[in-house]
């Protein structure tokens, strides 16, 4: 994305960067656009006063800065919500409920020809780690997407259920042996794997969705 600053030189945008990112604002996504904001207040103050940079800059930010800062933490806010509108939002869709009826249909053939308590006890816990490591490899493949909110608020996510999933495996449906599961712990140990593996796929549609608009819009590879 472009800076729509015009007489502040690279090197003086590039302090406000390192200044914003020092402070807490992590994420390239956001300080792009409060960039702007801020390189916009300097120009003003230095042409309207005929300061120097960094005076102008310093004043900026004692009058500015407790805003900025609560800027972040209110974009981080809307960031998890389009991401949870994202995420439903591709739950309903065709591709979606068709991982699920595929999900569900393995879930009954894995748990039905498994004759281990302890490998059926593994499947969340496969489901899990296999998910995480999948999101690893095709969204955060190389460092610098830990640049950008939604991919790592999205990985947040991925851990949350990665230890529900592992949980849930794990204590929920832990079995002594395999007579214990007949009738409805069949059929809701199938449903919740089902249901996990889908959540997988939904956080790695909705992941690649958000890689794509970064590189479009930051980033020339």
């Amino acid at each position: 994305k472009s800076i729509c600053i015009m007489s502040l030189t690279s090197e003086q945008i590039q302090f406000i960067d390192n200044y914003l990112k020092n402070e807490g604002i992590e994420y390239l996504d956001i300080r792009v656009e409060m960039i702007d904001h801020v390189a916009s207040g300097v120009e003003i103050e230095m042409k309207e006063h005929g300061t120097l940079f960094y005076e102008a800059f310093k004043k900026y930010m004692l009058l500015h800065k407790k805003g900025l800062l609560n800027s972040n933490r209110k974009f981080l806010r809307s960031v998890d919500i389009r991401l949870l509108k994202n995420f439903f939002s591709n739950a309903w869709s065709l591709q979606c409920i068709l991982v699920f009826i595929m999900g569900y249909i393995g879930m009954n053939f894995l748990i039905s020809n498994l004759y281990s308590f302890k490998a059926i006890n593994m499947i969340s816990t496969t489901i899990s780690i296999g998910g995480a490591l999948l999101y690893s490899i095709l969204v955060f493949k190389r460092k610098k997407w830990f640049n950008f909110s939604a991919i790592q608020r999205l990985g947040l996510f991925f851990v949350l259920i990665s230890q529900l999933g592992t949980s849930f495996g794990k204590y929920l449906f832990t079995l002594n042996s395999l007579q214990e599961l007949s009738g409805n712990k069949f059929y809701i140990l199938s449903v919740s794997n089902a249901l996990l593996f889908t959540a997988y796929y939904l956080m790695l549609v909705t992941g690649i969705q958000y890689k794509k608009a970064y590189k479009k819009q930051f980033i020339a590879l």
